[in-house]
């Protein structure tokens, strides 16, 4: 890691979050509720959820921020891949014990659309 290159970024960015500190804070604020957010979803929890909750997971993500119509996308993932087969991938990306690469390539491998 280019380690120069990263204090450079580190030091730009503090400097800029010095010159508008209430958009940092606001910032740093949805930030920390969209962490909040997901790591209220155990493994258990994505398993059992009903199209409903996927789509409220889904919806949050930063990709789908250019969706109007984010049903459209949701009810498309679900027709496409099965709810059962949606929820067990998704929650082997993020509750697997493989690295992440590994379990990153499975679920783009097995669920068609995302």
């Amino acid at each position: 890691m280019n380690e120069q290159l990263l204090l450079k970024h580190i030091k730009n960015f503090k400097k800029k979050s010095e010159k508008s500190l209430d958009s940092f804070i606001e910032h740093k604020n949805e930030r920390s509720e969209h962490m909040a957010f997901y790591q209220s979803y155990t493994k258990e929890r994505i398993l059992s959820m009903n199209a409903e909750e996927i789509y409220s997971y889904i919806s949050k993500l930063w990709a789908m921020l250019i969706w109007g119509n984010k049903n459209y996308v949701v009810d498309k993932l679900i027709d496409d891949n099965g709810i059962g087969n949606f929820k067990k991938n998704l929650a082997e990306l993020v509750w697997g014990n493989n690295l992440i690469e590994q379990r990153w390539n499975s679920f783009r491998g097995n669920i068609k659309g995302m």
